[in-house]
């Protein structure tokens, strides 16, 4: 069976869009708190010397470019 196989007036649950906006909002969620985790992390880490070091030696161009 795939997608094609569907009757017309069927409704998947995964199409229905009050799933996917909760699966949307969901993972939206979970990432802006991993992110956001993970960035704590880093800040409370840092070696703030090294940083100034790294982006002083780096390249303008390529920071504008990958900015």
């Amino acid at each position: 069976m795939n997608l094609t196989d569907i009757p017309e007036n069927k409704v998947s649950v995964l199409k229905s869009p009050r799933v996917v906006k909760s699966l949307l909002i969901g993972y939206v969620v979970l990432a802006t708190a991993l992110g956001g985790l993970l960035g704590w992390l880093v800040i409370k880490n840092a070696h703030w010397n090294e940083l100034r070091d790294a982006l002083f030696s780096a390249n303008i161009a390529l920071i504008g470019t990958a900015w």
